[in-house]
């Protein structure tokens, strides 16, 4: 950190430690292999989504897969000591090549001034603790365990007087399962779809998100609706996958030939900082285009491909640099002097 922000307010330093937090979470997360990762508040029950007004980007919809906290009463009629109303920050979910299973886990990211390698901290302090565990996740009213939770803390300490102490500490703490079982295909599915639906808006493909956002709604009925013909919904998930195509085709680098997986997105990010390249892989621009799918298992299908490729694409790319790395979803990120 640098010194000058010792003399800022009080109030930017807290809102520096929280954004440092989620960026120590996802480098924890990012070497723990967790490739897509989802914040909770897209799956909660009681969520509340903005009016609908003309040209803005629409919410993520309620789907399949619902979060929401322990509830103070207990099944068995007796009260909960000291329930938390803070739910962790996000479901994380890695392929299947790293343990043969595909990993998922609840994530509570925290920014905090105290020092964090010390025998006092061996063991996760108990808010934090309690907060990762505060969560129900279920898949069509069903109830699905959550097989692992962390704790992901990064030390962001500005008033530091030595350059070491200032220095970013990151320490996680987990409780797993040893064997853990297959989370169902959806819950893998949804969780990608939302890491990519506030990808695609963040890159501004506003039509790519709102396809997604499609697919996502028309797999959460699907189970109801098996078997049945639904042409109205067939014909607006075709005009909104031909605009997310459009919207593609004008974000395409050069292609090599005409084999349209060779395409890769390409954006470019402005800041006061300076500019940087963002491009966006093939298997993950693939993945996109086919979780717009209400077929739950063509959906489960692509993610397991993307998966497979990605892998392969950073087996073979080099270390991150300062100027670029590829990051675990698949985007290319160059800074521009």
């Amino acid at each position: 950190m640098h010194e000058e922000l010792a003399g800022t307010e009080r109030q930017w330093k807290r809102v520096i430690a929280w954004m440092l937090g989620v960026v120590g979470a996802r480098h924890l997360l990012a070497e723990e292999g967790y490739r897509w990762i989802a914040p909770v508040s897209a799956f909660l029950a009681d969520a509340r989504h903005p009016i609908r007004t003309y040209n803005w980007h629409r919410a993520f919809p309620p789907g399949a897969v619902v979060a929401q906290g322990f509830p103070r009463q207990r099944a068995n009629g007796t009260t909960r000591p000291k329930p938390t109303p803070l739910l962790p920050d996000y479901l994380a979910m890695r392929p299947r090549q790293v343990t043969g299973v595909r990993g998922w886990a609840a994530v509570e990211a925290k920014g905090t001034e105290e020092a964090l390698h010390t025998p006092r901290k061996d063991r996760c302090p108990r808010p934090w603790r309690r907060q990762a565990w505060n969560l129900i996740v279920t898949v069509h009213g069903m109830r699905v365990p959550v097989p692992r939770h962390i704790v992901a803390a990064t030390r962001v300490n500005p008033n530091a007087r030595k350059a070491t102490t200032r220095c970013l500490h990151i320490r996680g703490w987990n409780s797993a399962d040893r064997q853990p079982p297959e989370p169902p295909p959806q819950l893998a599915v949804e969780i990608a779809a939302a890491h990519l639906f506030g990808l695609c808006l963040s890159l501004g493909l506003v039509e790519n998100a709102a396809a997604l956002a499609a697919g996502v709604e028309a797999r959460s009925r699907g189970a109801s609706e098996a078997g049945k013909r639904r042409p109205r919904r067939d014909e607006t998930l075709a005009a909104l996958a031909a605009s997310a195509d459009e919207e593609l085709g004008s974000h395409s680098a050069p292609a090599t030939g005409d084999d349209q997986e060779t395409r890769r997105i390409q954006r470019t990010l402005v800041s006061s900082l300076g500019s940087a390249e963002v491009t966006m892989e093939p298997a993950t621009t693939t993945l996109i285009e086919r979780l717009r799918s209400a077929d739950i298992d063509e959906a489960s299908a692509a993610l397991d491909e993307a998966d497979t490729r990605l892998d392969e694409l950073m087996a073979a790319s080099p270390p991150a640099a300062r100027e670029s790395a590829l990051l675990q979803n698949g985007l290319r990120i160059r800074f521009k002097p």
